[in-house]
């Protein structure tokens, strides 16, 4: 794939294979006031999509394939969902300094979720079925910054795992 910027606007891609990114790169893919991604076969499975998106982020992979999304902007969210088997996964990264937020439904996954930023704002369901949801901060040795959501939204996070976090994972509810 090339590269999209549609500024502020809204960018939808819809394919009845894959949405890939062609080069093994960090450069910006997409840059968006909002994107919706709809793949059959993977979403950056390969290689991560990179984008820049002010809004939301969405995303639905049906039949196989992994789902890798890299963002670098303050307000993006995430949600969507990868109802693939047999060891396929999704992978979101948030590197701008405001971190991770969850989108309107949530992440849903067949196999394991991982999401990787410094600060993170889970809201909605994060459910693996019967794979394993790590998190991760984007800064070696740091803590990752689950704000204060814990508190306010007793409810909010649901976590359905068949094994616990990854070993050794460390979460502090910072105020």
């Amino acid at each position: 794939a090339g590269v999209v910027n549609a500024g502020d606007g809204i960018v939808s891609i819809t394919s009845a294979g894959g949405i890939t990114d062609q080069g093994a790169d960090n450069l910006l893919n997409i840059t968006g006031g909002s994107l919706a991604l709809v793949a059959v076969t993977g979403i950056g499975s390969a290689n991560a999509i990179e984008t820049a998106i002010n809004g939301a982020i969405t995303f639905t992979n049906t039949t196989s394939g992994s789902v890798q999304i890299t963002d670098n902007s303050a307000t993006a969210t995430f949600a969507g969902a990868n109802t693939t088997g047999g060891g396929n996964f999704i992978t979101l990264i948030e590197q701008d300094a405001a971190g991770f937020k969850s989108g309107a439904t949530g992440i849903l996954s067949v196999d394991a979720i991982t999401i990787q930023a410094d600060r993170m704002q889970i809201t909605k369901a994060v459910n693996a079925n019967a794979g394993r949801v790590t998190l991760r901060s984007n800064t070696a040795g740091q803590l990752t910054d689950l704000g204060s959501m814990l508190s306010a939204v007793p409810t909010a996070v649901t976590w359905h795992l068949a094994t616990a976090l990854t070993p050794r994972a460390r979460l502090q509810r910072c105020t």
